[in-house]
């Protein structure tokens, strides 16, 4: 992860050695994570003025999902140490790329020890590595795999979506199973948000289904339809409701 404000960049932690051995603390990883990004916001801003703070977060880490749903609290911290520190209002902006994205946009002011085509080739071995553990994207999807996905996907663009034996698409699987840094990645990559698997159902019908917040709001932020109906007449609205999904019933509730 970085902090960028317009052509300086601020490293904030993701290099071995410098932050992720404290992720693996446990229960407090993301207290320690959430901490170290407001101190550099704070150092950053000392420095220069700024109305927008941006957040880089290079994808396809063990945290990931959880750094996805942690979001919406990370930026409020930000914002509430930002006004107490340095009595400044700012808007904060995540962004999410892939590590060969980040170096391409951002190599010259990383200066990263790692060329960015050795990073990038890098990535793609361990893409491609990840994905032999998967007879297809769907196998990669269900276990939450970004780098399986990623690989698969490279190697067949056609996988995006197509349905498996139970008839899911890799977007149904991340959104059942819980795994929104691949539902974001899948949607980025021009996945069919709508598409429908088993049952008529689509992949928010499933994250409905399973009261999976974080998937069914970057589902929401795509497009997919609220109003969409399985074989049985149902909504994803409807699906929550009948699980008692009270979270995923007020959000589906506010789009209806």
């Amino acid at each position: 992860m970085a902090i960028c404000k317009g052509s300086g960049l601020y490293k904030a932690f993701g290099k071995k050695g410098d932050f992720i051995d404290a992720l693996k603390s446990g229960a407090r990883w993301f207290d320690l994570w959430k901490t170290k990004v407001c101190q550099t916001v704070l150092v950053a801003t000392m420095h220069a003025e700024c109305s927008v703070v941006r957040i880089l977060c290079i994808e396809g880490g063990p945290n990931c999902d959880e750094e996805y749903k942690s979001i919406p609290d990370l930026k409020k911290a930000v914002k509430d140490d930002m006004k107490k520190q340095n009595g400044r209002e700012v808007e904060v902006v995540c962004e999410w790329m892939t590590m060969e994205l980040f170096e391409r946009n951002f190599g010259s002011q990383a200066k990263d020890d790692i060329p960015a085509q050795v990073a990038a080739d890098a990535q793609v071995e361990a893409d491609e590595a990840a994905a032999a553990k998967y007879t297809d994207i769907a196998g990669a999807a269900l276990n939450g795999d970004l780098p399986a996905v990623r690989g698969h996907l490279r190697r067949d663009r056609g996988s995006l979506d197509r349905l498996d034996s139970s008839d899911r698409s890799a977007l149904h699987w991340a959104a059942v199973n819980d795994h929104p840094a691949v539902v974001a990645f899948l949607v980025a990559k021009g996945a069919a948000v709508d598409v429908l698997g088993g049952l008529g159902r689509t992949p928010l019908h499933l994250a409905a289904w399973s009261g999976h917040v974080a998937c069914a709001q970057l589902l929401l932020a795509a497009k997919a339809s609220v109003d969409s109906k399985n074989n049985l007449g149902q909504t994803p609205l409807d699906l929550a409701r009948e699980e008692d999904e009270t979270e995923m019933v007020s959000l589906l509730m506010g789009k209806a």
